[in-house]
């Protein structure tokens, strides 16, 4: 699914809510800050303790990551534990 990182945001077909809100996104692979960009939602992180679960997007024509790489990627703001990767 393709996302547009800057006003509203569609969800996963798997994520697990229902609704339209905003939703916050990791964009993996980018090297410096964004103030927007396009990508695919490849994934999410789905928090056990809230209910403010994150996008996992990345670029066009990227290769997906595997979960350890997405891990490794979201550990900087993610409690180890607290959380699972849904895949779109």
């Amino acid at each position: 699914m393709r996302v547009r990182l800057r006003g509203e945001l569609r969800l996963c077909p798997r994520h697990p809510r229902t609704g339209r809100r905003e939703l916050d996104a990791y964009y993996l692979g980018a090297d410096e800050p964004l103030e927007h960009a396009e990508g695919r939602c490849v994934a999410i992180v789905h928090r056990f303790d809230d209910d403010d679960d994150k996008l996992v997007v990345i670029a066009d024509g990227a290769t997906p990551p595997g979960d350890d790489a997405i891990l490794a990627a979201v550990a900087f703001q993610e409690t180890p534990g607290a959380h699972s990767i849904i895949r779109c």
